[in-house]
């Protein structure tokens, strides 16, 4: 199977990439976005999606300004659904890593949010999460979507990846 990773040099990436390689049976290509650059056009894409089965699509920007966040959460995305419909590969599937800001905040409640929780993000963030997600779910593409929250682990920094990392830390 060719996997291709979006983001593979980010923390989550970075360790999907190395389990990944772990396996015989996958070919692993990853797609690192060059920092002193915009984020890839759709063809540039279109040599990444071609001949992958899967994509993980774990790149996105938490951070910077107003553009970059709209920029790599919701225009990288479009392209690479665009890059991924050009390809004209009808098998190619993707699973998608968004985040759990797209629901609507609890405020001091102890229920628990599942998926069926109302989603409403209050955060630019969260908003180009949930736009990604739609603009996923209006492709027609077979996918799965994931609403993460708190990732921690080996390379986690204190006070940037989360709030378990910054009290493990």
């Amino acid at each position: 199977m060719r996997i291709g990773v979006t983001g593979s040099s980010g923390f989550l990436g970075s360790h999907l990439t190395k389990v990944l390689r772990q396996y015989d049976d996958f070919e692993v290509t990853v797609l690192r976005r060059n920092s002193l650059r915009s984020f890839p056009t759709i063809n540039e894409l279109s040599s990444f999606v071609h001949g992958l089965d899967l994509i993980y699509h774990v790149a996105g920007v938490n951070r910077g300004t107003n553009e970059e966040i709209l920029r790599g959460n919701v225009e990288a995305t479009f392209n690479l659904i665009e890059a991924i419909k050009k390809s004209k590969n009808p098998f190619l599937r993707i699973v998608f890593t968004s985040s759990s800001q797209v629901y609507k905040p609890l405020v001091q409640s102890r229920k628990i949010i599942n998926e069926s929780h109302k989603t409403e993000p209050a955060t630019l963030f969260g908003v180009t999460k949930k736009t990604a997600e739609d603009l996923i779910r209006l492709s027609g593409l077979e996918h799965v979507i994931m609403r993460i929250a708190n990732t921690y682990g080996p390379g986690c920094q204190p006070d940037y990846n989360s709030v378990i990392a910054t009290f493990c830390h």
